[in-house]
């Protein structure tokens, strides 16, 4: 019988190299490619991000006026750090704008006490679920819900206020209003409250919005929307004045963080990349590893024999040797040893005591062992030829006592 092996020989090793060669360069090619154009790529795919965040690519609500902000000479960045590292900011104002993670109450602590020192706040949000005005409980503030939800619903602008310069209306979408109690000094509102209004905290002032939506894209792509930017804009340029105050978009608010994880945030980058192809490269080593490489060869196996035909060639060896007295000594040897040993007795007891307590303790035929027993001391001390069918006989014979014994001994458990 012969099989085929795969079997690497001297040029088939350059050949392994040269394809785990090859298999490295590929897979570094292709990361490269990817890893080059996903920037351009992302100009024809829609943005993912539906939040106002600056972090968008594509022009978004958030980003424009991220963008705007910097036109109107105010420096500007993003905030990912946890809140109770405000206090390490002096004379900045906090945008938060529709967030994705409200914060908890202590940050919201973190955030008033920063404003009290003399920073400012800007916070726009729906207010929908209670979970939403935390911000409003601290500040002793009510919201309640109109009876019909608006969608880019137009109210009209205060034009006797500085605020509203070059603001001629602003495009709301809300489900309630603000409760004008005395606490607070409405800057937007109309029959059904205040859309818009401020607070003051401390040495800080808090900027309250209704609108999770008032920078959404759909205003940034409609030119009559644009007040809702300017607006802002003008709130910031008053609130700060000629003092230099930095301008923070919370970007944490929206899921991003610089305080996290820090192999997530190093795998963002360029070292993901990296990361990655070493990863790749590893893979392909692995599963090479455990691939034949080189030219099959051919190498035969010689068939081993079976049990039945190695029997069936030592009989006939026996057969042709003429040796039935050394096969009826070995069997009669073995048999006399096992039964002793079986029924109890030592195997140097004479025959008839071994043959006894067989009978008495197993219910062996007495007679028969006895026969058995004497055929063995015959073939011992007999030293001319035996019949194959003599011996076969005896064989036979003691097979059958031995099962016997077997048989009691299981019954006897």
């Amino acid at each position: 019988m012969k099989s085929s092996l795969q079997a690497p020989n001297g040029s088939t090793g350059f050949s392994m190299r040269l394809r785990i060669g090859v298999g490295v360069f590929l897979v570094l090619l292709v990361v490269s490619f990817f890893y080059s154009v996903n920037g351009q790529w992302s100009d024809y795919m829609p943005e993912a991000r539906q939040f106002p965040s600056v972090r968008n690519r594509k022009a978004s609500g958030g980003s424009g006026f991220y963008d705007l902000v910097k036109k109107i000479g105010k420096a500007r960045s993003s905030w990912e750090l946890p809140y109770r590292d405000l206090s390490k900011v002096s004379n900045g104002i906090l945008v938060i704008v529709g967030p994705s993670e409200v914060p908890g109450n202590y940050d919201v602590d973190e955030i008033l006490a920063w404003v009290a020192k003399g920073n400012d706040l800007i916070y726009l949000d729906g207010f929908t679920y209670r979970f939403e005005r935390r911000v409003l409980d601290k500040l002793a503030l009510e919201w309640r819900a109109t009876r019909k939800r608006s969608y880019d619903q137009i109210i009209a602008a205060n034009y006797g206020s500085p605020l509203f310069q070059h603001v001629d209306h602003l495009v709301v979408s809300t489900s309630g209003r603000l409760i004008d109690d005395g606490n607070i000094r409405a800057l937007c509102k109309d029959k059904d409250g205040i859309v818009f209004g401020q607070v003051r905290h401390g040495q800080g002032r808090i900027l309250l919005g209704c609108d999770a939506q008032f920078l959404a894209n759909r205003h940034l792509a409609d030119k009559d929307d644009w007040s809702n930017f300017q607006f802002l804009a003008n709130w910031i340029s008053q609130q700060s004045g000629n003092t230099e105050k930095t301008i923070l978009f919370d970007e944490r608010c929206h899921g991003f963080s610089t305080g996290g994880n820090i192999f997530a945030y190093a795998l963002k980058g360029p070292v993901g990349f990296v990361v990655g192809q070493l990863f790749i490269i590893l893979f392909i080593a692995l599963i090479g590893s455990f691939q034949r490489f080189g030219t099959p060869e051919t190498i035969s196996r010689r068939r081993k024999p079976s049990n039945l035909e190695f029997l069936e060639g030592l009989k006939n060896t026996y057969r042709r040797a003429e040796a039935n007295k050394l096969v009826a000594d070995v069997i009669g040897r073995n048999f006399r040893l096992k039964l002793a040993k079986a029924v109890g007795v030592a195997a140097s007891e004479s025959s008839a005591r071994i043959a006894q307590v067989g009978a008495e303790n197993y219910g062996l035929d007495r007679n028969q062992v006895l026969k058995l027993l004497a055929q063995v001391e015959y073939f011992e001390k007999s030293e001319g030829k035996l019949l194959d069918q003599g011996v076969l006989a005896f064989a036979k014979g003691c097979e059958t006592v031995s099962k016997e014994v077997e048989l009691a001994k299981k019954e006897r458990g």
